[in-house]
């Protein structure tokens, strides 16, 4: 009935291109990491974190095209995630800085760390908020995806940490509580994306979104992209990584490092789909 009223299906993929994806994608995951490192103390990757996270606001100011154009994004901060967001990316920048440089016995020091955390928090879920607060188009307007995308940083972080972990000296198999941790966030963040696809609503904008991405041309960026190569492939590597880790230090650490390089492109793939995949049908 209701395509009796509408012109056609139209989707958002032509006005989400790369950078965007690749700025949502490098802002949860950095922030994620950061939240971690800092957490258990360890510097090094929270400046690794922090680097990502610049690496995605260079890429969303990028794709504004113009400089001046930021200056109107951060201008409405009581309308649009969007303000929000480059409001606290910056806020985490700077006090994620600061934070690390400072002593952490120090008060300024302490001070920074928090509001650093409470900036990466914000950073890591803007996004869902941002496409879950439009209304238009019902895939998106649902409080499930602020939560999957944070699910998804925080797997591909606890992914990259392990990365890191030969550069400190330690194998996969001194810290099995952390393998365990990250192999469970993989296995959830695969569930919880089923589970987000299955509780669409059941709008034929909704549906016509979840076919595209099971069935249509984005289903190959999805289910190999994000499911297989970001999530499956990184369980199994992660796996057989964990098990040689005491007799083959070297072997398992190129599993680990493909695993890495795997989860961040499967990552990406997955938010892409995931925004291209958005559509609503406009009534005549």
């Amino acid at each position: 009935m209701l395509n009796e009223f509408t012109v056609d299906f139209r989707t958002t993929e032509e006005e989400l291109d790369f950078m965007v994806a690749l700025s949502m994608s490098t802002e949860g995951v950095g922030a994620a990491i950061f939240v971690l490192a800092l957490l258990s103390g360890w510097m090094g990757a929270a400046f690794v974190g922090l680097a990502l996270v610049c690496v995605g606001a260079t890429a969303l100011f990028t794709h504004l095209g113009h400089p001046l154009r930021f200056w109107r994004v951060i201008s409405k901060t009581h309308v649009t995630w969007i303000s929000r967001g480059a409001i606290f990316t910056g806020g985490l920048i700077g006090f994620g800085v600061l934070s690390l440089i400072l002593p952490a016995t120090n008060a300024l020091g302490m001070l920074c760390q928090i509001l650093s955390l409470m900036c990466a928090l914000v950073v890591i879920l803007y996004t869902g908020f941002l496409f879950s607060s439009m209304n238009a188009i019902p895939f998106w307007n649902t409080s499930l995806l602020p939560i999957l995308f944070l699910v998804h940083s925080i797997a591909s972080a606890g992914v990259v940490l392990l990365g890191l972990l030969p550069l400190t000296g330690q194998r996969l198999s001194d810290s099995p509580q952390g393998v365990s941790a990250v192999l469970a966030m993989l296995l959830f963040s695969l569930v919880l994306s089923w589970v987000y696809t299955k509780s669409a609503p059941r709008s034929e904008a909704a549906q016509e979104s979840v076919r595209l991405l099971t069935e249509g041309r984005l289903k190959s960026l999805f289910l190999m992209g994000g499911g297989i190569v970001g999530l499956a492939a990184p369980i199994v590597l992660v796996m057989l990584a964990y098990s040689i880790s005491l007799d083959m230090g070297i072997l398992s650490g190129l599993f680990v490092f493909v695993a890495l390089v795997l989860r961040i492109a499967g990552d990406m793939a997955f938010r892409s789909a995931v925004l291209r995949a958005g559509v609503y049908a406009p009534v005549i």
